[in-house]
């Protein structure tokens, strides 16, 4: 809704969604071991002991996806920018989208590749160790465990 009200108010609305999605992620490994949608699947991140993770630990877990996040944030914000207010504000959703990716700066491509490969290698790395630990878990020291088998 705010994209249809001013380029400025798109801008706003980028900058807390992205500080609220950082947030949410960060309190809720601290706070609770998981997210909501791993308390759905009855999982939780921990210590390798078991134990509650420090906040610390739930930045460091993220870190690297909250660095990627600050990029792309910057790189819509400078898209916004450049945008044509007449075209921005006068077409819907999806023409927008694509309208605004045409305004991103060139070394976005690089970074939504990389992006895409931190994913992937989270992914890989996951698949061949035996406690099946992605690389934000070994940045960490974390693990995640099923949720019954935690320290509480």
């Amino acid at each position: 809704f705010t994209q249809s009200i001013s380029i400025v108010s798109s801008m706003i609305t980028l900058v807390i969604m992205a500080i609220l999605g950082i947030t949410y992620t960060i309190y809720f490994h601290y706070r609770f071991g998981a997210t909501i949608g791993k308390m759905v699947v009855g999982i939780k991140i921990t210590r390798p002991d078991g134990s509650k993770i420090t906040l610390i630990q739930a930045v460091l877990r993220s870190s690297v996806d909250i660095g990627f996040c600050i990029i792309m944030v910057i790189s819509q914000l400078i898209a916004l920018n450049y945008a044509d207010p007449e075209i921005y504000l006068n077409t819907g959703p999806i023409d927008r989208a694509k309208y605004i990716l045409l305004l991103y700066p060139a070394w976005y491509s690089v970074v939504s590749s990389a992006s895409e490969l931190w994913t992937w290698s989270e992914f890989i790395v996951l698949l061949f160790n035996k406690r099946k630990r992605a690389i934000h878990d070994f940045i960490a020291g974390t693990i995640v465990i099923k949720k019954q088998y935690s320290k509480h």
